[in-house]
C-alpha cells in the first residue's frame, strides 16, 4: 500500500491551521443555513421539507383550489429560494480532500491546496449555473405558466401562500417512495 507523504506538516502548519479554522467556520455557516432551508426555521416543528426553501409549498384537502395554485407556483422557483453555493462548498470540499489523498497522495502546499479548491468550485458553480439560465429554468417557467393558464380559466386570482399546516409534515420515506 502507498504511504501518504505529509512532510509539508511542519513547513505550513500555521497555514494549515488558519485554513482549517477558515473551513470549519465556513462548514458550520453553511450548514445552519442549508438546516434552516431544508429543515425548520422560525420555531416550526422540525423535520425535512419544513425549510424555508420548501414550507410553503405543502398543501393540504382543507386549502382552496387557488391556494394550491398558489402553492404550486411558490414551489416552481425553488433554485431561487436555496443558496447553490452552499452545495456546491460542501461537494468541493469532498472532492478536494479526495484528490488529496487519493490522487497526490501526499499534503499540498497550502497555496496548491486552496488553488485546487477553487479549480473545483468555479466549474462547478459555472456549470450548475449555466445549465440553469439556459435549460432547467424553462421548466420552472413553464409550471409557473400553466399555473396562471389555470387561474385564468378558474377564475382565481393570485396571492402569497398562508401558511400550511403544521400536523401534515410529509415522512421521507413516502416523499421518497411517491
Amino acid at each position: 500500500m502507498v504511504k501518504f507523504e505529509y512532510s509539508n506538516a511542519k513547513q505550513y502548519a500555521l497555514s494549515y491551521i488558519v485554513i482549517l479554522i477558515i473551513i470549519v467556520i465556513v462548514l458550520i455557516y453553511v450548514r445552519l443555513q442549508q438546516r434552516k432551508e431544508q429543515v425548520t426555521s422560525n420555531g416550526r416543528k422540525k423535520g425535512d421539507g419544513n425549510g424555508d426553501a420548501y414550507y410553503l409549498g405543502r398543501g393540504s384537502m382543507d386549502d382552496s383550489t387557488a391556494e394550491l395554485l398558489d402553492r404550486i407556483e411558490w414551489s416552481s422557483y425553488l433554485t431561487a429560494r436555496i443558496t447553490n453555493w452552499h452545495r456546491v462548498f460542501m461537494i468541493s470540499i469532498i472532492i478536494t480532500a479526495l484528490i488529496v489523498v487519493f490522487v497526490m497522495r501526499k499534503l499540498p502546499s497550502p497555496g496548491v491546496a486552496i488553488l485546487l479548491f477553487f479549480t473545483i468550485f468555479i466549474p462547478i458553480y459555472a456549470v450548475h449555473q449555466f445549465k440553469y439560465v439556459h435549460g432547467d429554468v424553462y421548466n420552472d417557467y413553464y409550471i409557473k405558466n400553466n399555473v396562471e393558464l389555470l387561474r385564468k380559466k378558474l377564475g382565481v386570482n393570485k396571492h402569497h401562500p398562508k401558511e400550511p399546516r403544521d400536523d401534515n409534515i410529509p415522512d421521507r420515506v413516502n416523499v421518497m417512495n411517491m
